[in-house]
């Protein structure tokens, strides 16, 4: 094997860089194509306090989602930190293009319950909806998803400090 010249070295690196890059641009397309979902889902943060008592109310937290001609399954999740401030059941539902309060109709609908009321901010809950074709609910085009519920009778109160909402095609 002979020794290579600086120019067979810069020409060997030049090499290695251009596939270097290529792979790079491939990972991207790729991970670009695995996920389209996310590109076209919402989202929606909050960090205001906000109080709820009785259900059922919208909670402030929408998101939309543009539908394909054939509709397709949409999953919803909810993520918030809350504090009890009186002692109750509290329904989470999600309202489906303006439609009613659907509380576990497309997947959990009770807040973890604690009592005595809990007032820190300890309290965190995850909820998903998984929205079929199927329920009937979804339209081609924009669909708009609203966190709602609210606690068992009068007098009950919760709050929620923080909050997340977003959506995505399945």
């Amino acid at each position: 094997m002979t020794d290579m010249t600086k120019h067979d070295r810069e020409t060997i690196s030049k090499i290695s860089g251009r596939v270097v890059f290529a792979a790079a641009v491939l990972a991207c397309l790729i991970v670009m194509d695995t996920g389209p979902a996310w590109a076209t889902g919402s989202v929606y943060l909050s960090d205001k306090a906000q109080t709820f008592g009785a259900c059922c109310v919208l909670f402030n937290a929408t998101v939309s989602i543009s539908e394909p001609a054939t509709i397709e399954p949409a999953v919803v999740n909810w993520d918030a930190s809350y504090a009890i401030k009186v002692s109750a059941v509290y329904d989470v539902g999600l309202s489906v293009n303006g439609g009613e309060c659907q509380i576990g109709v497309f997947g959990p609908g009770l807040l973890p319950y604690t009592t005595p009321a809990y007032e820190l901010y300890a309290l965190n809950a995850h909820f998903q909806w998984v929205i079929l074709p199927t329920d009937g609910v979804l339209v081609t085009g924009t669909n708009t998803f609203e966190v709602c519920g609210g606690g068992d009778g009068p007098g009950t109160s919760f709050e929620t400090l923080e909050d997340t909402l977003s959506v995505t095609l399945n």
